[in-house]
């Protein structure tokens, strides 16, 4: 029944990639002290609170592009923020800065703003660090949204030497081809060498990415993951967004082997990119989510 008004909600749609027209509004950026690393955040509309968490090589600004904020902010106190080594927090370039502390960037915040607990909506790396919140700190957590990625669940010696390799190319070219291979579906080409030089220049003169704190947050996913017993225990309502062509996909369905109570929604045909680019279904399905939560405390 869950799963049904979910997809009424459009989400179960087939999704393209598409520029959104959504103007973004300016919403008033602030500052605080994460034990010592400047953490910059907005805070806008009133109501139970949300905190947006993006993915690796983003920042908040992804969620104004895309609308969910402003959808969001029509009902909700909605707080997102850039994680360390992103947009215009701080980037320390040592890996022992990333791993959990970002985990508990998301427990600083909250303090600091003096709220007991929220409703926490993360993608890709963002949703990896909503998981890891729910297994230190779940009395803060009221629901969890998980969107294109499920935690660090399937751990190798092979995934650590991808990090690795991944970490080196960021550290050497600001973006790393690899990864954006290894997130592409299944059968899709190679980014070509023109692709790659385009990317890589326009990271390299962006003033919100540092390729040496983007390799250090690589380095440190290096040797973690959320063990079965881990994900077994979360006792908060869980959302699971992923797109049908999503290469993890396949973490979502051990995830919900692990832990039943997920409630596993597919975007037919999205991929791990549109399912956030295109931002109407991901806030047609966060609302929705939320509405069914609403006398969540």
């Amino acid at each position: 029944r869950l799963r049904q008004l979910l997809c009424a909600a459009a989400l179960c749609a087939p999704v393209l990639a598409r520029a959104q027209s959504a103007a973004a509004t300016p919403f008033r950026e602030q500052r605080f002290l994460s034990a010592g690393v400047p953490i910059t955040y907005v805070d806008t509309g009133t109501g139970p609170v949300v905190v947006l968490l993006h993915g690796n090589g983003s920042n908040l600004r992804r969620w104004q592009e895309n609308g969910v904020m402003q959808a969001l902010a029509s009902n909700h106190r909605v707080i997102a923020y850039d994680a360390r080594g992103h947009g215009l927090s701080g980037k320390p370039h040592d890996p022992t800065a990333y791993g959990r502390e970002y985990a508990l960037d998301v427990v600083r915040l909250l303090d600091h703003l003096r709220i007991p607990r929220a409703h926490l909506v993360g993608y890709s790396m963002g949703a990896m660090t909503t998981v890891e919140v729910l297994t230190l700190h779940p009395e803060r957590v009221i629901t969890a949204v998980l969107g294109g990625a499920a935690g660090r669940i399937s751990p190798s010696a092979a995934l650590d030497a991808q990090y690795e390799k991944e970490a080196a190319e960021r550290d050497r070219d600001c973006i790393s081809r690899s990864q954006v291979n290894r997130l592409n579906p299944a059968g899709t080409p190679p980014m070509t060498d023109s692709a790659f030089r385009a990317q890589r220049a326009a990271c390299l003169a962006n003033p919100f990415m540092d390729g040496k704190a983007l390799a250090a947050s690589s380095r440190s996913n290096i040797g973690r993951a959320i063990t079965q017993a881990q994900v077994a225990a979360i006792r908060v309502p869980l959302l699971g967004v992923v797109g049908t062509r999503d290469p993890y996909l396949d973490d979502f369905r051990k995830f919900a082997q692990w832990n039943p109570s997920l409630v596993l929604v597919t975007v037919q045909v999205g991929t791990h990119y549109t399912v956030m680019y295109d931002g109407a279904p991901m806030s047609a399905a966060i609302r929705t989510w939320l509405g069914m939560h609403r006398d969540d405390r």
